[in-house]
């Protein structure tokens, strides 16, 4: 899979299209009931994104009608711009079948003290949630679906676990970085409602340094030096760069919000019922 590119932004118009589908939930052989090959997960996610790429749009979900009548939402994920000449998203080898059950078995940290993780260690389900700062549709799904799953949370049912995938240039990377430095202070998680909260319902929120200095005081990051210094160290592009390394290696699309649920993937901001069902079976199966 081509890395994610860092050198110009993707322009709006090209990364929010939309195309209204069905919700998009692939589990290990692509299908939502049946399992022959969790080889065939990615193959199925990387076939749709490469539809989706030929005319810019890709979209999971669905919009209810007018927005006062229905709380839906148009749920997609956006993609990476591509370089030209460079391969499709996803066809850099993807992994065996055997690897691919080896990695998904180790993608959960459920390590105690990641501060860009909530819930349980010992959660029977992990949710891991690959998303870019400035994407409008990870925005969404933090504003309509992550609530909804509080009391998974509560009850020791699920984790989620933040990794960074920044694909919409310079500014996605910056923020990448500010979300680490605002978790050095234990203030990831209310950093995070700020940026997404003041996020756009479409195009790329502006997120120079002055903008996330005031999101960051406004999540209550107290030591606003800290944090700046923090955001320009270059040790902290380690955890980002470990995080892009473990999607590629995966097979995965490049494109947000991709979301991990035990051996389901699910991508774009899909409907809040596509989440709890997902949890809903990975934690049966975990008994």
């Amino acid at each position: 899979m081509t890395p994610p590119s860092s050198a110009h932004d993707a322009p709006d118009e090209q990364a929010t299209s939309q195309v209204e589908q069905e919700p998009t939930v692939v589990t290990a052989a692509g299908n939502p009931r049946a399992s022959s090959s969790r080889t065939a997960m990615w193959v199925a996610v990387i076939a749709v994104i490469a539809l989706v790429t030929g005319v810019m749009a890709f979209a999971a979900g669905r919009r209810a009608g007018d927005a006062a009548d229905a709380p839906a939402v148009a749920a997609s994920a956006t993609n990476a711009p591509t370089e030209p000449g460079a391969p499709p998203a996803g066809e850099a080898g993807n992994p065996s079948e055997d690897e691919l059950n080896a990695m998904l078995a180790k993608l959960p940290r459920r390590d105690p003290n990641d501060p860009m993780a909530k819930g349980r260690p010992d959660a029977k389900v992990v949710l891991i949630e690959y998303s870019d700062w400035r994407c409008p549709f990870c925005a969404l799904w933090a504003r309509n679906t992550l609530p909804a799953l509080q009391t998974h949370l509560e009850d020791g049912t699920l984790r989620i676990e933040y990794r960074d995938m920044p694909i919409f240039g310079e500014q996605s990377e910056v923020a990448a970085r500010a979300g680490r430095a605002a978790a050095t202070q234990g203030q990831f998680w209310p950093f995070y409602d700020a940026v997404f909260e003041a996020a756009p319902e479409r195009g790329h929120p502006n997120l120079d340094q002055a903008k996330l200095r005031e999101l960051a005081q406004k999540a209550g990051v107290l030591d606003l030096e800290r944090f700046e210094a923090d955001l320009a160290d270059a040790k902290t592009d380690e955890g980002i760069e470990r995080d892009v390394a473990e999607a590629q290696q995966l097979g995965a699309p490049r494109s947000v919000p991709l979301f991990i649920v035990g051996d389901e993937a699910l991508m774009g901001a899909q409907p809040t019922e596509a989440f709890l069902a997902a949890i809903e079976r990975q934690a049966a199966k975990a008994g």
